[in-house]
């Protein structure tokens, strides 16, 4: 029985503004790709987060913008208001071919413009 590999430790955001956020997390010797994962700036309590990109090529480093979020950064409505977004990754195992844990919540705040 393969046990589920340990999540990744360290994501965190070098850039939070209204119109873009940037993740980034170290890098795992065994991981073959990365997902990220998001709550869309939802406001309940319930933390289910959703796929943001199913693969980043293999990077540590992924950019969340408005082609990426499917229109929920650099929309108006974060222009106007800011918001509060919730990210988390995992990686995909090269020696197991299966996903890690996911890690804990990144929670970032972006401005308003």
């Amino acid at each position: 029985m393969t046990s589920i590999a340990a999540p990744i430790v360290g994501l965190s955001a070098t850039e939070a503004a209204w119109d873009q956020v940037v993740l980034i997390w170290p890098e795992i010797t065994d991981a073959k790709d990365y997902k990220i994962y998001w709550d869309k700036g939802s406001e309940d309590n319930l933390n289910l987060l959703k796929s943001l990109s199913a693969t980043t090529n293999g990077l540590t480093r992924y950019v969340v913008n408005n082609q990426t979020s499917y229109g929920i950064l650099g929309s108006e409505n974060v222009k106007l208001h800011g918001g509060k977004f919730k990210f988390r990754v995992s990686y995909m195992s090269i020696k197991t071919g299966k996903e890690s844990a996911i890690s804990d919540v990144l929670s970032v705040t972006v401005p308003k413009k």
